[in-house]
């Protein structure tokens, strides 16, 4: 075979495993990513929808090129589910396409070179090799390097797309048929490290906290039972148990009829959720026994929510949830985790979908949270088991005509609270040293009495 006849043989050769091993070189290209039909994502810190494209992962993160030209940076832990699917799409096909696992922790910029260029840059030079052992010319040869050089190089730089790859193949993953991977539930509490603290075992999660929240506390009630918030003890034996495998119940309990006692749901500032009707069968909201954030301070001096904590959402995200139910099943606030509208609610406020089974949504109207328990759980008079305390002092009894206008921090482990009557102010000062609760009480004519108890 005449030299001319050999080259001919081996371009065609080169130009066919070519076009059967195409590849992208690293995670980002040049020019449009792969990714990369535009997606629009969820910021996991404001909530705002950011249309853009997927670079790279790195180190846990997602680095998004936003249509500005802006890249963020995201933990993918931290990202929707529709948006987390996408990540692990995108990881899939590089990984089938290249023939490399991606490493995950590949610092920005680090290319993995693929298996099908190391053999198409062997097969090049075999090729050279056999035209200069043929008795080519150095010109020829020249030439084919060149041409094999621009073959190669678009491939390397990303000119083939990986979607169309992935489109032109029946089995290729795709972001609509790839699962989405498994989240920590611990991770819905990790913002909250100074109120909260997880463990879990191979079937539940157990979060301690101190039922305290961030936020101000109390005030806008207008129907008070003299009660006040203290740090509670949730901790070790008396954590709160959440499975971790929830399991849709073929009886659920509705909180309509019963659960009028103990929490219902856990939120993920670590505030527990009761039933939205109070243990008299009253809407809680409607006859003005909650705060401004939708909670008061029980009988024991506990505080909890009986409406859906949905400010919460500005702070995790308007995908992520604010709660999870002692069921399992998250609570989500007034948008769908893969950011689109909340779609109907059944019963118990919540809804089936391919991606978490079942959850809850929060609403603005009764139920607010979750209408009782679809979950499998175990019920006397509350869900148990569930933590329990022992009250410092003696429940007090409503407070007619009072309107709680002031709840705040005086020192360590030291609160005021004020309320009105008739236009007229009364106070209370707590303050919790070890074992050993003060309150003080002020009325408007200055005059006080002290109250002590130990724990």
């Amino acid at each position: 075979m005449g030299t001319r006849a050999r080259l001919v043989v081996l371009s065609l050769f080169y130009v066919a495993a070519l076009a059967g091993g195409r590849a992208e070189a690293h995670a980002g290209g040049h020019g449009v990513p792969v990714g990369t039909a535009l997606h629009v994502w969820t910021n996991p810190q404001s909530g705002e929808a950011v249309p853009g494209s997927l670079l790279f992962v790195s180190g846990g993160n997602a680095h998004v090129e936003d249509i500005t030209g802006h890249v963020r940076v995201w933990p993918i832990a931290a990202l929707s589910r529709d948006d987390r699917a996408i990540t692990e799409a995108f990881r899939a096909r590089v990984d089938r396409l290249t023939g490399v696992k991606t490493p995950v922790d590949a610092p920005p910029g680090e290319d993995v070179i693929p298996a099908p260029l190391v053999w198409l840059a062997a097969l090049a030079g075999v090729s050279i090799l056999l035209m200069f052992r043929a008795g080519a010319s150095r010109a020829l040869m020249t030439r084919a390097s060149f041409a094999s050089l621009a073959l190669a190089l678009p491939l390397a730089c990303g000119g083939g797309s990986a979607s169309a790859v992935a489109t032109a193949s029946p089995t290729a993953p795709t972001a609509t048929t790839t699962p989405a991977p498994t989240v920590s539930m611990a991770s819905y509490f990790t913002l909250f490290p100074s109120h909260v603290r997880t463990r879990e075992d191979s079937q539940y999660l157990y979060v301690e906290s101190d039922g305290m929240a961030d936020h101000v506390q109390m005030v806008g009630i207008r129907s008070w039972q003299q009660q006040v918030p203290l740090p509670a003890a949730y901790t070790g034996s008396n954590a709160w148990r959440i499975p971790l495998n929830p399991r849709l119940a073929d009886q659920p309990v509705s909180a309509r009829t019963g659960l009028f006692r103990g929490a219902i749901a856990l939120a993920v500032n670590g505030v527990p959720i009761f039933n939205a009707l109070n243990n008299r069968g009253d809407d809680a909201f409607l006859v003005g026994e909650l705060d401004d954030f939708g909670g008061h301070a029980g009988r024991a001096d506990d505080y909890h929510y009986h409406a859906a904590p949905l400010f919460l959402s500005s702070t995790v995200g308007a995908t992520q949830p604010v709660a999870v139910g002692l069921d399992g099943f998250l609570l989500y606030g007034s948008v769908e985790p893969d950011g689109s509208a909340m779609r109907a609610l059944d019963d118990y406020n919540g809804h089936t979908d391919p991606t978490t089974t079942y959850h809850y949504h929060g609403t603005k109207t009764y139920p607010y949270i979750n209408g009782g328990m679809k979950g499998v759980v175990t019920v006397s008079d509350q869900v148990e088991p569930q933590p329990s305390l022992n009250p410092v002092r003696p429940a007090g009894t409503p407070l007619g005509g009072a309107t709680i206008t002031r709840h705040a921090s005086t020192g360590t482990n030291a609160w005021t609270l004020e309320y009105q009557i008739s236009g007229r102010t009364y106070k209370v000062d707590y303050r919790v040293e070890g074992t050993r609760y003060t309150f003080v009480f002020t009325d408007p004519s200055g005059a006080t009495r002290t109250e002590t108890y130990g724990r």
